[in-house]
């Protein structure tokens, strides 16, 4: 419960809703007294106004008087624990969010590569639980990009600059990818295939019968291992409706 009292000179109306924004600033500073977004060179608040979408404020109790200058309201105000609750979580979230992402930039610039894609990628995921932080969620896009392209992981990175390009509003997180996606290198077989076992399945066909070419199986994973991607060998003839090889698909 929180208890405030509004002035004008204007009308009893005027003096109601001075109340209500008294009732609903303390139910801001409350919410925010033990909730501090910590940044590097010292300690800061969020903007209650940007941070804190306040529902369910409910004017319990009011009291109003004439008054030689105008009206006088005494308002008795609440506000739902369960709103609280659900505020506080969240900012208790964007505190978490503004620690880990000094963390992340912290593991880029150690080249702890591994460990920083892990907190960018929870960043992303987690950002739109939080109340609103200090940082936009395209930095983190692009840093993510940033990371995959020192890994020469194109694909991945090419993946969040466009994220950036379809999705933002502002102009310069747009330019910022414009730029990322010019040193975007050619496409990979590693790339192409992270994180994946390829499937090796290789045959010809002479007079009319297929049957499985293990040299051009062996000469095809031994290209494949060069760049580092598993592989698995099929050694039993798929089995298909038709013939496997299509000869209305094949090119010279």
């Amino acid at each position: 419960y929180f208890k405030a009292k509004g002035e004008s000179g204007a009308s009893v109306d005027d003096a109601r809703r001075q109340a209500l924004n008294a009732i609903r600033e303390q139910i801001a500073e409350y919410v925010f007294s033990e909730v501090t977004v910590r940044e590097v060179g010292g300690t800061t608040r969020v903007s209650m106004e940007s941070a804190v979408e306040l529902r369910e404020v409910e004017a319990f109790k009011e009291d109003e008087t004439r008054q030689d200058n105008g009206w006088c309201v005494w308002m008795l105000g609440r506000y739902p624990r369960s709103e609280y609750n659900r505020i506080r979580e969240r900012l208790e979230i964007g505190a978490q969010l503004e620690s880990q992402w000094r963390e992340a930039q912290s593991a880029v610039n150690r080249q702890q590569m591994t460990a920083a894609e892990e907190m960018l990628l929870d960043i992303v995921q987690t950002y739109d639980k939080a109340f609103r932080v200090s940082f936009d969620l395209e930095i983190v896009k692009l840093e993510l990009a940033g990371l995959y392209l020192k890994q020469n992981r194109g694909l991945k990175a090419r993946q969040w600059i466009m994220d950036v390009q379809k999705t933002t509003q502002r102009q310069e997180w747009r330019e910022r990818a414009n730029e990322l996606a010019k040193q975007l290198p050619p496409v990979s077989l590693k790339d192409a295939f992270e994180g994946r076992t390829v499937g090796i399945y290789c045959c010809t066909r002479t007079d009319g019968r297929t049957a499985i070419d293990s040299p051009l199986a062996q000469e095809l994973n031994s290209r494949l291992a060069k760049d580092s991607i598993s592989t698995v060998a099929l050694h039993s003839p798929i089995q298909a409706s038709g013939d496997i090889l299509d000869d209305a698909a094949m090119k010279h």
